[in-house]
């Protein structure tokens, strides 16, 4: 299981560049797909790490990018807008982790359950 883990992250990455790619070069549009790929990466994220502080900032990073290009494909922002507040969205993500609001993945818990 920790051999597929560690590809994930690159695949993800070829992905996105590859759908990102096939967009600006009109090949075909992928507006949606693309929206789709952004919230299945956030939504996978959170339910593969669970929601703990390890895995909040990434997976709620990817679904509020989701949300954003929907916005901008919908027309209700513009897309000039959309990398300010991608970064105004992953310094408040990265504010609200060091808060006491997200759980820490407790190895202790893990290592009792074992014992018994």
């Amino acid at each position: 299981m920790s051999n597929v883990r560690k590809f994930i992250f690159p695949g993800i990455l070829i992905l996105i560049g590859l759908a990102w790619l096939f967009s600006t070069l009109d090949v075909f549009r992928v507006d949606y797909i693309w929206t789709v790929i952004l919230l299945f990466i956030g939504t996978s994220i959170l339910a593969s790490g669970g929601f703990t502080k390890g895995s909040f900032v990434s997976g709620m990073f990817f679904i509020i990018w989701a949300v954003l290009s929907f916005l901008i494909d919908m027309k209700i922002i513009i897309d000039d807008v959309l990398f300010p507040l991608l970064i105004v969205s992953l310094g408040a993500l990265l504010l609200i982790n060091r808060s006491d609001l997200i759980p820490v993945k407790n190895k202790e818990k893990k290592e009792e359950r074992k014992e018994f």
